[in-house]
C-alpha cells in the first residue's frame, strides 16, 4: 500500500467516531469537492484498503454508504508496526551504507 492509502485508513478511523449521519455528510462533502483526478485516487485507495482487508465498503450515489473497518483496519498496532518496520529497515540500510563509506574513506586516508 502507498502512503495515500495509509492516510485514508487513518481518516476513515477518525470519521468512524462520528454518528452515522455525520459520516454520510462527511463523505458526501469530501467527494463533492474532489476533481476527477483526486476522485480517481481516493477510489483507488478505497479499493486498495478493501483488497487488503482493512475495510468493507458499499457504495451508493458514488460515495461510501456503508463503510466498516475490519479487525485488521481497527488494529492501530498493525498500522503502526507497518510504518515502524519500514522506518527501521531504512535506518538499518543507511547505517550499513554509512559504515561502508566511512571504512572506505578511512582506508583511503591511510588511518
Amino acid at each position: 500500500m502507498i502512503k495515500q492509502d495509509w492516510k485514508l485508513l487513518k481518516e476513515i478511523r477518525k470519521v468512524k467516531k462520528l454518528s452515522e449521519e455525520e459520516q454520510q455528510e462527511y463523505w458526501t462533502n469530501k467527494f463533492d469537492k474532489l476533481d476527477s483526478s483526486d476522485d480517481l485516487k481516493i477510489r483507488n485507495s478505497f479499493k486498495a484498503l478493501k483488497e487488503g482487508n482493512y475495510i468493507t465498503v458499499f457504495w451508493a450515489d458514488n460515495i461510501p454508504y456503508h463503510l466498516n473497518l475490519t479487525n485488521k483496519g481497527i488494529s492501530y498496532n498493525h498500522f503502526i508496526s507497518r510504518l515502524r518496520s519500514h522506518s527501521y529497515i531504512m535506518k538499518w540500510i543507511f547505517g550499513v551504507i554509512a559504515t561502508v563509506i566511512g571504512a572506505i574513506i578511512i582506508s583511503k586516508l591511510g588511518f
